[in-house]
C-alpha cells in the first residue's frame, strides 16, 4: 500500500497591512472623509495640501537654485501660480513644533505683470494684489507695457523672435512718431498681429521678458514660474507644430537659455 505524500505547506496568511484603502476614507490617513480625487487617488483636505508642499518641495529641489538665494514668483493669479505662492509660503515659514527645520529659501518675493493693456482686465488687479500681500512678501505690479523699452526681446527666445522682433519695432516707431502713450502703442501692436496664436505668443514673449527684466532689477538669481500639465502640453505641441521645436527647453523651463538667471517651471499636474 502507498502512502501519500505530505501536503504541500499552505504559505502564511498575510496580516492586512495599513496601506490598505478604506472606502469612503481619505488614502493617505485613512480617518477622514476625501473632498479632492487626483488620478483616482482620494485625499482629504490635510493631506492634500500636504501632498502638494511635499512634491513641491521636490521639484523646487531638483532646480540648481543655491540654498538662501533670493527668488522671484510670477503671480498672475491664476490656480497654478496662488499654488506655487501658498507652497512657497508654507515651505519658507518656520515650523514651531520643529525648531531645527531647515529654510533653504527664506527670502523671496512676488512679482505681478499688469497685462490690463491687452486684456482689459483692470478690474481684477486689486484683489490679485490682495492675494499676494496676504502672505507678507513684497510684491511688485510691472505693467506689460514696459517691454517696449530696455533689453532685446531676442534676450527671452531666440526661436520666435524674429516676427515678434518685427512687431515691437514696428511699435516703437508708431510711438516715436504719433508721441502717443505706451498703452495705446501695444494694443496697436496687438491688433496687428493677424491671429489669435500670434497674440498669444506675442503676450506670452513680453510677459516673460518683463519678468526677467523685473528679476534682474531687483537681483533675483532665480525666477519661478506655476504651470499646468495640460497648458504646457498644449504649448509644446503648438510650438512643435509651428516648426519651433528649437523652443521646447524654454517651454519647459530650461535655465541655460536664461544666462545669469535660474528659471524654473512648477508644474502643477492636479490642476486642470
Amino acid at each position: 500500500m502507498q502512502c501519500d505524500p505530505d501536503p504541500a505547506p499552505q504559505p502564511a496568511r498575510r496580516e492586512p497591512t495599513g496601506r490598505l484603502l478604506k472606502p469612503g476614507l481619505c488614502n493617505k490617513c485613512k480617518a477622514e472623509k476625501p473632498v479632492v480625487v487626483v488620478k483616482r487617488a482620494e485625499f482629504c483636505r490635510a493631506c492634500f495640501l500636504s501632498s502638494v508642499s511635499h512634491r513641491f518641495r521636490a521639484n523646487l529641489s531638483k532646480t540648481p537654485l543655491s540654498e538662501g538665494s533670493r527668488t522671484m514668483l510670477a503671480f498672475s493669479g491664476g490656480p497654478s501660480s496662488r499654488a506655487m505662492l501658498h507652497a512657497m509660503a508654507d515651505f519658507a515659514a518656520p515650523d514651531a513644533a520643529n525648531p531645527r527645520k531647515k529654510i533653504r529659501f527664506p527670502d523671496f518675493c512676488v512679482c505681478h505683470v499688469d497685462q490690463s493693456a491687452v486684456l482689459g482686465n483692470a478690474d481684477s488687479l486689486p484683489a490679485v494684489l490682495r492675494i499676494a500681500e496676504s502672505y507678507g512678501r513684497p510684491v511688485s505690479v510691472v505693467p506689460l507695457e514696459s517691454a517696449l523699452d530696455g533689453a532685446p526681446l531676442a534676450a527671452v527666445d531666440a526661436a520666435s523672435v524674429a516676427p515678434l522682433a518685427a512687431a515691437r519695432s514696428l511699435a516703437i516707431r508708431s510711438l516715436e512718431d504719433a508721441q502717443i502713450d505706451r498703452r495705446a502703442a501695444l494694443r496697436h501692436m496687438f491688433d496687428g498681429l493677424g491671429s489669435a496664436s500670434s497674440r498669444e505668443d506675442m503676450l506670452r514673449l513680453m510677459t516673460l521678458h518683463v519678468l526677467l527684466a523685473e528679476a534682474r532689477r531687483q537681483k533675483c538669481t532665480g525666477l519661478l514660474l506655476a504651470d499646468n500639465a495640460t497648458l504646457l502640453a498644449v504649448r509644446v505641441i503648438a510650438n512643435t507644430s509651428k516648426g519651433r521645436g528649437l523652443s521646447l527647453p524654454a517651454d519647459i523651463g530650461d535655465t541655460d537659455w536664461y544666462p545669469g538667471k535660474c528659471l524654473a517651471a512648477i508644474v502643477f499636474s492636479f490642476i486642470i
